[in-house]
C-alpha cells in the first residue's frame, strides 16, 4: 500500500514539474517574439524614379508614403539620416515645379480621324513670388490639320488638358484619354484624345428593374420596358449559389449567373463614349461563372452591356448583381432608342 501511495506521489510530482517547464518556456518564446529582430524589420517599397528600392524602416522612413516618387539625390540624403521623410517630401514637391514640362497630343473622333480646330487649353501651376506662392498659368492653342497640338518650355506641375470644339464630345472623367506608356509625352509619342463627333441626339426611353431573383438555380422572367417580373418578359436570369447560404461577410462561395435577352441578344460595353450600339456580335445570352477558389473572386458584379430587343431596338443595360445576399438583389438599368436607330446619345450632354 505504502509503495502504491509513493509511486502516486513520484507520478504528481512529475507532473508538476513538466509543466511548470512547459509554463517557463512559453514564457521565454513569448518575450523573444516580441523583441525586434532584422528579420522582422519591415522594407517598405518606394518608387525611384522608375527604379524600385527597399529601404529597413527606420522613424524617418515612416514619413514617406509607400509609392512615392523620390529623386535619387534626395532619397540618398534621405537614408543617410540627412533630411528627414517630411523634407524629403517637400524637395520633391517643390522640386517637380522647376523642371521643365511638356505635353504633346493628338486629337481623334470615334473612328481615328484626325480633328482639326479644336480649342485645346493647358493649364500648370507654377511657382510666383514670395507672396503669390503656386500660381496657375493658361497656354491656349488649337490642333491643327492632322488633329495635333502641343505645349512646351513651362517649369512646373504637369499640364492639364481640356478640349472643347461645337459639334463633339470630350468625357468628363478622363473617358477618351490614352496615355503614351511611361505617361510621358514627346513628339514621336503623343498622348491621344478621342471625341465623340456627335449625330445628333434622339429621344430614348429609360426602364429599370429593382428585385431579388432565386439562387437556386429558377429561372426568373422581366419585362425590359415596365421593369415588372412577367413570366412573358423578354429578359431571364438564371442564378445559382453553393453553398446556398453565405453564413458570413467574406465568405467565399461558388456562383453563376445567366442573363438572356430573349429574341434578342446582348454584349458586353467597355467603351469610353457608348453611344451608338453596334450592328453585330450580340448574343442570347451572357453567362459567369464564379468559383471561390479563383483569384479574382468577387460577389458582386458590375457589368454594362450594348443590347438588342425583340423589336429591334438597341440600347444599354447596366447590370448590378448582389450575389452575396439572401435573397439575392439585380439593379439593372436599361436605356433604348424606340425608333430602331443604333443613335443612344444623350441630349443632356450636347
Amino acid at each position: 500500500m505504502k509503495s502504491h501511495v509513493r509511486r502516486l506521489i513520484i507520478t504528481l510530482l512529475a507532473i508538476v514539474v513538466i509543466a511548470a517547464w512547459y509554463f517557463y518556456k512559453s514564457k521565454v518564446q513569448k518575450h523573444q517574439s516580441l523583441q525586434p529582430t532584422a528579420d522582422a524589420t519591415i522594407r517598405p517599397h518606394l518608387e525611384i524614379q522608375g527604379v524600385s528600392s527597399n529601404l529597413n524602416q527606420t522613424h524617418a522612413a515612416i514619413a514617406i508614403p509607400l509609392g512615392t516618387s523620390v529623386p535619387a539625390d534626395i532619397l540618398a540624403r534621405y537614408r543617410q539620416g540627412l533630411i528627414s521623410g517630411d523634407e524629403a517630401l517637400s524637395e520633391t514637391s517643390k522640386r517637380r515645379y522647376t523642371q521643365q514640362q511638356s505635353f504633346y497630343g493628338k486629337i481623334v473622333d470615334q473612328n481615328t480621324n484626325p480633328i482639326p480646330g479644336v480649342d485645346v487649353i493647358g493649364s500648370i501651376d507654377v511657382i510666383g513670388d514670395a507672396s503669390t506662392g503656386v500660381q496657375t498659368k493658361i497656354q491656349k492653342t488649337q490642333s491643327d490639320s492632322d488633329g495635333l497640338f502641343e505645349f512646351f518650355a513651362e517649369k512646373g506641375g504637369p499640364f492639364n488638358v481640356t478640349v472643347k470644339k461645337d459639334g463633339y464630345l470630350m468625357g468628363k472623367h478622363g473617358e477618351g484619354y490614352q496615355g503614351p506608356p511611361g505617361e510621358k509625352t514627346t513628339p514621336y509619342d503623343r498622348a491621344i484624345l478621342t471625341m465623340w463627333k456627335i449625330h445628333g441626339a434622339e429621344p430614348l426611353v429609360n426602364s429599370s428593374i429593382d428585385s431579388t431573383i432565386p439562387h437556386d438555380g429558377t429561372p426568373v422572367a422581366f419585362d425590359i420596358a415596365s421593369g415588372k417580373q412577367s413570366a412573358a418578359g423578354d429578359l431571364r436570369l438564371n442564378f445559382t449559389r453553393s453553398p446556398s447560404e453565405v453564413r458570413r461577410s467574406g465568405q467565399g462561395f461558388d456562383w453563376s449567373l445567366k442573363i438572356e435577352i430573349l429574341q434578342g441578344g446582348l454584349v458586353a460595353e467597355n467603351d469610353a463614349y457608348p453611344y451608338w450600339a453596334p450592328e453585330n456580335g450580340y448574343n442570347q445570352d451572357f453567362s459567369i461563372d464564379m468559383s471561390s477558389n479563383n483569384v479574382t473572386w468577387y460577389s458582386h458584379l458590375t457589368q454594362n452591356f450594348y443590347i438588342k430587343n425583340a423589336h429591334g431596338q438597341y440600347g444599354l443595360m447596366q447590370a448590378n448583381v448582389y450575389t452575396a445576399l439572401t435573397p439575392v438583389r439585380i439593379q439593372l438599368n436599361f436605356v433604348y432608342n424606340p425608333s430602331g436607330s443604333h443613335n443612344l446619345e444623350p441630349s443632356t450632354e450636347q
